[in-house]
């Protein structure tokens, strides 16, 4: 009797579960579209590219300190490359010694694999990159920065304004003369005399 009732109730709950149904798809199931994947020889391609323009984009701003005078405003420009494929651009003036309006933008890759620059609130795209010069574009805006010399960078936006860059000292070292000079009422922040170099007789 006893193995009759574990027979019925094995035989109740097979059924039970066999009437269950499967979910049914609903027709407002989410389809994703196809993302189209690049191969291995595209990608390198496309990232070899990209460093070659960044590579001619360091050429020109060489990590450097550079002063910016605009009729009786100076101000400063500071390019920095962190890696590969982002470049740090540092816009500041200075007030009592120290550094002031601090603006810092990116040079970087966007998703369309363009290098951008958000520079005067606009976003210009690298049109073209050489070791001497290149081309941003932005709209009907466009600006240019050529390499002259040692030292010196021509800055054009078309249409506007021309004016010249020049390297000064290190930010670290331009910022603790700079606030020295304002302490002391001196003016070695525009000395290029690199006094951390060993005197050799």
């Amino acid at each position: 009797m006893k193995y009759y009732f574990v027979i019925v109730l094995l035989v109740i709950i097979c059924g039970s579960c066999n009437n269950q149904s499967a979910p049914k798809q609903t027709t407002d199931s989410v389809v994703l579209p196809a993302v189209p994947v690049k191969d291995p020889a595209t990608i390198a391609a496309e990232n070899a590219s990209l460093l070659k323009q960044y590579n001619s984009l360091e050429k020109v701003f060489d990590n450097q300190n550079w002063v910016v005078i605009r009729g009786k405003d100076t101000s400063y420009l500071y390019l920095s490359r962190l890696n590969n494929f982002l470049i740090l651009a540092h816009n500041f003036t200075i007030k009592k010694g120290d550094s002031a309006n601090l603006l810092i933008d990116s040079i970087i890759v966007s998703d369309n694999n363009k290098i951008t620059w958000k520079h005067s609130n606009k976003n210009y795209v690298l049109e073209s990159a050489t070791d001497y010069t290149n081309n941003w574009v932005a709209d009907s805006s466009k600006i240019i920065f050529r390499k002259n010399d040692i030292g010196t960078l021509g800055f054009e936006i078309t249409g506007q304004e021309k004016f010249m860059l020049k390297k000064t000292l290190p930010l670290s070292t331009f910022l603790v003369r700079s606030f020295y000079d304002y302490q002391h009422g001196t003016k070695l922040a525009f000395d290029q005399t690199d006094f951390t170099k060993k005197y050799k007789p």
